[in-house]
């Protein structure tokens, strides 16, 4: 089965409706099942993920977090064919504030705070690839 990657920001509709454990522990069980890995950033006002697995899997995925009322302006960045997958073994690895310390945000950031919405396509792609070593040296 072919492997794609799929990178998508949105905006947060109300923060107090927003339970990253939550979300955690769903994206977890569900996306096992589904062959699914990835990475989500958040920082309280937009999300930042990346999915990885088979097309049909992320396309449906894509279509259910568009449609959940805890995202507003969800905004698909890439879906491109993959050769191998960048988070391999999470099911959904979690980015906290404290792994994106203020420096390595300033680094991928104008603003000098973490929004996907401001950020171009190439510095998306480094910022999750950043994420990706660093996620392979905590597994």
């Amino acid at each position: 089965m072919p492997l794609y990657s799929l990178t998508y920001c949105s905006r947060v509709a109300d923060p107090a409706m927003v339970s990253v454990a939550d979300i955690l522990a769903t994206s977890r069980m569900n996306n096992g099942t589904r062959s699914i890995t990835g990475a989500l950033m958040f920082d309280n006002r937009c999300f930042l993920q990346v999915l990885e697995g088979g097309h049909t899997a992320l396309t449906e995925l894509f279509v259910r977090i568009a449609q959940d009322r805890r995202h507003e302006e969800v905004t698909l960045l890439s879906m491109v064919p993959v050769m191998a997958r960048r988070f391999p073994g999470w099911e959904m690895h979690y980015i906290s504030r404290l792994e994106a310390d203020q420096r390595m945000i300033e680094a991928f950031s104008t603003q000098g705070r973490f929004n996907p919405f401001a950020m171009s396509p190439a510095t998306v792609e480094a910022l999750i690839d950043r994420q990706a070593k660093m996620a392979a040296t905590a597994a």
